[in-house]
């Protein structure tokens, strides 16, 4: 009778060794997992700011190139420089393709308000291209559009990076007081 109760006493005691050691060693592995998990998702996160924010600043450069072939444009339609007029064309014809990715990838990053601002602006320089008097009194709204845009697609890049929002007013401000 004693030798069984020696048997028991030692699988009692190799199984008071063993339970702590798997339940500290399945605390790790859960742990670790975890960990990983959460590591993971953070650098997705990131990857997807940093994607957003290449995406605001190309999209902000876009507009400016928009403006500036407007202006120039219709200085140049104005001024009867056809051949000012064909190499703007061509140069614009020439980014054409990056511009139109730009504002496909506005559906992956922009806020609504930006998307309605930016594709009003489009629309708008579309219609003044297409006006057969394209002088800078035709190209002004597309212009202001554009800078209106321009506007929303800036707060929407200090909302996204945690900035306070921009009004118009900051943007009018001639610093005489």
């Amino acid at each position: 009778m004693i030798p069984a109760r020696i048997e028991v006493s030692t699988s009692w005691e190799v199984a008071k060794i063993l339970l702590p050691a798997l339940i500290a060693g399945l605390g790790a592995w859960i742990g670790g997992k975890l960990s990983v998990s959460r590591e993971m998702e953070k650098l997705k996160r990131e990857r997807a700011f940093d994607q957003r924010l290449d995406w605001y600043c190309r999209a902000g450069r876009a507009i400016v190139q928009n403006q500036w072939f407007l202006i120039h444009f219709s200085k140049a339609f104005s001024a009867g420089d056809k051949v000012r007029m064909d190499k703007l064309a061509n140069e614009r014809e020439v980014n054409k393709v990056a511009l139109e990715g730009n504002m496909r990838e506005m559906v992956l990053f922009a806020s609504p308000a930006t998307i309605a601002a930016l594709n009003r602006a489009n629309i708008r320089a579309a219609k003044a291209l297409k006006d057969t008097s394209l002088g800078i009194e035709a190209a002004q709204p597309a212009i202001n559009e554009l800078n209106q845009a321009y506007f929303v697609l800036a707060n929407d890049v200090r909302e996204h990076l945690g900035m306070e929002r921009l009004t118009v007013q900051d943007l009018n401000a001639t610093g005489a007081e």
